[in-house]
């Protein structure tokens, strides 16, 4: 099931058009669907299933289909805040839609529009559990990055290592 759900997103993704409110809100419209839709649905599917994929050691394939979609949410975000400087400096964005509230900076809160400009999704895909990184890569490859925490389940420490998109 994760690959279904990871694959899902990329067949109309490369198809959306980019859409700024009068007001600077966010949007993105599908040709094959009609009105628009808030890229926060999106954005935080793409990252919920980012970090389900390493947990449930999901195929290569799943992984890499995955990895395709992280330029596709950069551009959205480049893209838009072009648009949103543009149309401030007109005078066509009536006023500034606030994305982010709260004391928290966006990103520390997990709002996708941060997360993702932040690039703190990057090459997400890629991390593996220990053991299954050697499978994939051999016993003797360098991981690029690794992350290690205690797992609250069973009290021990774990860790990903994280390969190279090479």
């Amino acid at each position: 099931p994760l690959f279904q759900t990871i694959q899902a997103p990329l067949d109309p993704t490369p198809n959306l058009t980019t859409l700024l409110s009068s007001k600077g809100q966010r949007f993105f419209s599908h040709p094959n669907f009609t009105g628009t839709a808030d890229p926060n649905n999106l954005d935080t599917f793409y990252i919920r299933y980012s970090l389900q994929r390493t947990k449930e050691q999901a195929p290569l394939k799943t992984r890499l289909n995955h990895l395709v979609l992280e330029p596709l949410f950069e551009a959205f975000y480049e893209q838009t805040d072009t648009m949103l400087q543009e149309a401030e400096e007109s005078g066509s964005a009536t006023e500034h839609y606030k994305e982010f509230e709260g004391g928290c900076w966006a990103h520390c809160s997990g709002h996708s529009a941060a997360v993702i400009s932040a690039e703190f999704v990057d090459g997400e895909s890629l991390y593996f559990e220990m053991n299954e990184f050697e499978r994939f890569c051999g016993e003797d490859a360098q991981s690029i990055g690794g992350r290690y925490w205690r797992d609250p389940k069973t009290n021990k420490n774990r860790g990903h290592k994280k390969a190279s998109k090479e």
